[in-house]
């Protein structure tokens, strides 16, 4: 084997062993109905179709998550989640920052929010805040 051979080898690749099937299975079957092919070899041509699914079933799989690049994403998706997370919550009351904000203030969920100044007092009041989410590019 030459170095580049050994080189792939040593790396993990992801693949979807039943695509590998399938299209291994149509191109058995192609063949098998083709004409184009001997009785003797459409017999060696089962034995070695057998032989591949078989080797395909065996190959041992995968998990995604076990790899280090997927383990990395994962920590770093976790970090910017709390991040986003713990920024919401500053912004909480922050009226253009919510959903349900409109220039009048005194109408629809802000009505009756706590977040509105002249609800601070009122016992009736509730917490309608809900961040808008990121703003859409326009």
């Amino acid at each position: 084997m030459n170095r580049k051979t050994v080189k792939k080898m040593a790396e993990q690749r992801l693949i979807d062993a039943n695509i590998m099937a399938e299209d291994e299975s149509e191109a058995y079957i192609s063949a098998q109905t083709s004409g184009k092919i001997s009785p003797i070899t459409q017999g060696l041509n089962s034995v070695v179709h057998r032989k591949i699914q078989q080797l395909i079933a065996d190959t041992p799989t995968i998990d995604p998550e076990s790899l280090p690049v997927v383990r990395k994403l994962r920590k770093e998706l976790a970090r910017v989640t709390a991040e986003r997370d713990a920024a919401v919550e500053q912004l909480r009351g922050y009226c253009p920052a919510c959903k349900n904000y409109t220039e009048n203030h005194c109408e629809g969920p802000c009505e009756d929010c706590k977040h509105e100044y002249y609800q601070y007092r009122s016992k009736k009041a509730m917490d309608n805040w809900e961040w808008r989410g990121p703003k859409k590019e326009e």
